[in-house]
């Protein structure tokens, strides 16, 4: 299987909408309107698996943090507001959702998707 691992873009949004409704269950997904705003306010931590066929087969979005100690849990809830929070020079990175398709899980893509752009993101981010 050909897949490229590449930055997301706002054309990606119904296929990570698709892969959030796969991957979670309907109390715990994010809105549309919680990563339109990801793509937006942190471009640099939203990757996509791309088959190249139109399909995303995963995705990854973090956001890069300044750093908190004590760090409040309304900061970590699900829709909390990435414009809000996310730093270009933030000291921290965190990882707010993650899929891989269920149709390509036990074959290592979700460990290459996590582990390829964590490191992407750290280097454009140093």
């Amino acid at each position: 299987m050909n897949l490229q691992l590449r930055l997301a873009t706002p054309a990606d949004l119904p296929e990570i909408m698709r892969l959030e409704r796969a991957g979670f269950a309907a109390d715990i997904q994010e809105t549309d309107i919680t990563f339109a705003e990801r793509l937006a306010a942190a471009p640099d931590g939203c990757w996509v698996l791309d088959n190249e066929e139109g399909r995303l087969l995963g995705y990854l979005c973090a956001e890069f943090w300044a750093f908190d100690p004590a760090a409040p849990a309304a900061k970590f809830a699900r829709d909390h507001s990435a414009g809000a929070l996310h730093r270009l020079d933030g000291e921290e990175v965190y990882i707010s959702s993650m899929v891989v398709d269920p149709a390509t899980r036990g074959t290592g893509w979700g460990r290459r998707l996590f582990r390829d752009a964590v490191a992407a993101m750290f280097a454009r981010h140093n």
